[in-house]
């Protein structure tokens, strides 16, 4: 309910809650296990007595933080903390409220209160699912070093089998941090080629990865010389080439990149294997 204490120590970005208010975190499990995959952005608010959803705009670092944002495929399940700035007269009255689909009209309520027992969070199903969405296409991903058109104007190829580079991202830069515990820094070699008309940039595509565990990887490690430029300014025949550097789990196993050229589109899969 009061978090002050695990905010990370010398954010420059901290801002303290202001007076009346805290920091609250709350732990969460979130699971996908429809067949629609991958899914993201769930709709979470949260709530005291006076029925006003608490501001989730914490302006502060913390250790564990869910990324709502993150695809999920059938069988994934993420776990990590969100951060309410919470009035604290309401402390020990609020409520979590869900919605699967920002376009419902009911959702689910949880009680925020400390579990009198350890809490045993949803078990993940490892692998593509059988039935869902992805999993034709995650089970016949482009191999090594085959390029394959993403979207009209786009070529990707993974050109270089993951490997660890955790100890070349802390030697790089010293103001690089380390992963979480349990997780390691994996560098994945690709190369763009741009055919369209006018100028493009990597960015345009949406890129990420995901393994046997369902959920997509962060894949910000920090400052590498051979980073891959997502920004850069390209125009038709030209190439890019560099490390995505992915931010996975230890003994981290199935490995894949997928990239699609707008949201309309299917997302086309690439083994780094």
């Amino acid at each position: 309910p009061d978090a002050a204490a695990l905010m990370e120590p010398g954010d420059d970005y901290y801002q303290p809650p202001g007076d009346g208010f805290t920091h609250m975190l709350v732990k969460v499990a979130l699971g996908y296990f429809g067949t629609e995959d991958p899914k993201s952005g769930l709709d979470l608010d949260a709530f005291g007595t006076s029925s006003v959803a608490l501001d989730d705009f914490c302006l502060a670092s913390y250790p564990d933080y869910l990324d709502l944002s993150a695809e999920i495929f059938s069988g994934g399940v993420e776990i990590g903390d969100l951060c309410f700035v919470a009035p604290l007269a309401e402390v020990g009255t609020f409520q979590l409220f869900g919605k699967g689909d920002l376009l419902a009209d009911e959702g689910a309520y949880l009680e925020l209160v400390a579990p009198s027992s350890p809490i045993q969070p949803m078990a993940a199903l490892a692998g593509p699912q059988p039935g869902a969405a992805s999993t034709d296409a995650r089970l016949n991903a482009a191999p090594l070093g085959t390029p394959v058109a993403v979207g009209a104007d786009w070529q990707l190829t993974v050109t270089g089998a993951a490997h660890d580079i955790t100890a070349d991202v802390l030697a790089e830069n010293s103001n690089n941090d380390p992963p979480p515990e349990g997780f390691l820094f994996l560098g994945v070699e690709v190369t763009f080629l741009y055919n369209g008309a006018g100028e493009g940039s990597p960015d345009n595509l949406t890129i990420g990865s995901v393994d046997s565990g369902n959920v997509e990887h962060d894949w910000y490690c920090g400052v590498t010389l051979e980073l891959l430029n997502i920004f850069a300014r390209m125009h038709a025949g030209d190439s890019t080439s560099g490390t995505m550097c992915l931010v996975v789990p230890d003994g981290v196993d199935g490995l894949q990149v997928f990239a699609r050229a707008d949201e309309s589109a299917a997302y086309v899969w690439f083994a780094t294997s």
